[in-house]
């Protein structure tokens, strides 16, 4: 199979499973915001968020090495997925000392044993789906993202609606959903074959945590940059305006769909361009030059038509989060750019690069956020965000090229970035004569990014023939 028809046919694999995962997801965002309340909302947004933070110190982020290792050739998955297993049991155990910390929060006290159990099984749940795609089981990892999501989404209905259990109808519908899929791999995907009780190889369990543990301070600072605004919009404007907030992140998470799809499959691909290295550069340039066209041309689209769809989505106390989108949108481009030069990092195990770049756009993220939510409200999160992700994405095209040497159009990337700001200054504007400049600002967007367009057929037809 040639590079592209390999790239391509994982991406379809992946959309499969992720596309019908995350379209479920966000056809549920009615559902929560009539159920739930905005303090609800808010509530539930920050224990989320607070398991973002915890996950990754209590693994030690193995569901990255698990991946990794068991992609390099002639790897011993047996021995990768034993440690990995035995490292998340071990952190699991060491969360049980967060209970008591739980139940001294007054907003969280009552829900104190459901959090747990969520965290604990949200930690072990990547570390299973990582490995399954790190050993080839992409129809099977596919599978598993639907069936979890749909599961979830069925026993929300169940424990919100018809049981009318709040946050903790919430929790727990999530709860028994990771228990079932975690069952369902096990079993199902014979993954309990590869674990052995006494395998255990301390070089490779060394070098496995060398790996991981790096990636925790940028775990950490993708959580500030990603989550830590909820915590500021929360302490400076209340629980509501975070459920707001919450709700403004749904939207532009369509486009982190997308791009999520494609880098999950880059990941698998870059790491099999450099074992075979021929013509790298290149490949990679190319790549990088669709991919700006596609998220700039979705990110437009998706700001052309943003007041309606708020107006379909959610309900009438959640329709003024439409605000706070664009910016988010915005920060989603720079980050899947950035994202995408992160794999790089992955490729060559030089992770340094990842978690200083991470850790400075944190940094600017708090200290804007600090800066600009006293000031100007919800918006001031938003465009934090979005900086932090900018600086992140220049670092990278300028860092990774030791790696890589990329080809970058800047003219395009910093024009179209222009145009976007122009656009999201008219959909701020009411009249005709606003929506007819938005529509001319997104058509500009789609003429400089035109060579995407243009792929489309040959690309549908090489997604054809790797059937």
């Amino acid at each position: 199979m040639t590079r592209i028809k390999y790239l391509l046919s994982n991406t379809l694999i992946f959309a499969i499973g992720n596309l019908g995962s995350k379209l479920i997801n966000f056809l549920m965002v009615p559902l929560y915001t009539f159920v739930l309340t905005q303090s609800e909302y808010g509530t539930v947004d920050i224990i989320m968020t607070t398991g973002v933070l915890i996950t990754p110190l209590l693994m030690l982020n193995m569901q990255e090495a698990v991946i990794r290792y068991a992609l390099d050739k002639n790897s011993d998955h047996r021995m990768i997925f034993s440690i990995a297993f035995k490292l998340c049991l071990v952190g699991n155990a060491i969360g049980i000392l967060t209970y008591p910390i739980i139940l001294n929060i007054p907003s969280l006290k009552n829900y104190a044993l459901p959090i747990l159990l969520f965290w604990s099984l949200s930690s072990i749940y990547p570390v299973l789906l990582q490995f399954m795609r790190g050993i080839g089981k992409v129809y099977f990892y596919s599978f598993c993202n639907i069936f979890f999501t749909l599961s979830s989404a069925l026993l929300n209905i169940l424990f919100l609606v018809y049981l009318d259990m709040g946050i903790n109808g919430y929790l727990y519908g999530f709860i028994l959903s990771y228990i079932i899929n975690i069952i369902l791999i096990l079993i199902f995907g014979r993954i309990y074959k590869y674990f052995r009780i006494y395998s255990w190889d301390k070089p490779t369990a060394i070098e496995m945590v060398k790996y991981s543990i790096i990636l925790i301070p940028n775990s950490l600072m993708w959580w500030v940059i990603n989550l830590s605004d909820r915590y500021l919009v929360t302490a400076i404007m209340g629980l509501a305006a975070n459920g707001l907030y919450a709700v403004a992140y749904k939207l532009p998470s369509i486009l982190s769909v997308f791009s999520g799809i494609f880098l999950q499959a880059w990941q698998l691909s870059a790491v099999k361009e450099k074992a075979a290295e021929s013509n790298t550069n290149q490949f990679y340039s190319n790549i990088f030059w669709y991919l700006q066209q596609f998220i700039f041309i979705i990110g437009s689209l998706l700001l052309l038509f943003l007041k309606p769809m708020m107006d379909i989505l959610v309900s009438d106390n959640f329709y003024t989060a439409w605000r706070y989108v664009p910016f988010l949108i915005l920060a989603f481009i720079a980050s899947t750019l950035a994202s995408f030069l992160g794999v790089n990092y992955m490729v060559a195990k030089k992770n340094m690069g990842n978690m200083i770049s991470a850790l400075i756009g944190a940094v600017i993220n708090l200290v804007l956020n600090l800066l600009l939510i006293p000031f100007i409200g919800i918006n001031g999160a938003a465009i934090a965000t979005f900086c932090s992700y900018l600086f992140i994405l220049i670092y990278r095209i300028i860092d990774t090229q030791k790696y890589v040497k990329l080809k970058i159009r800047l003219h395009i990337l910093i024009l179209s970035f222009i145009l976007y700001i122009f656009q999201i200054y008219f959909v701020y504007l009411d009249g005709y004569i606003a929506m007819l400049l938005n529509i001319v600002i997104f058509i500009s967007i789609i003429t400089i990014n035109l060579e995407v367009i243009k792929a489309i057929p040959k690309v549908t037809k090489k997604v054809i023939n790797s059937l």
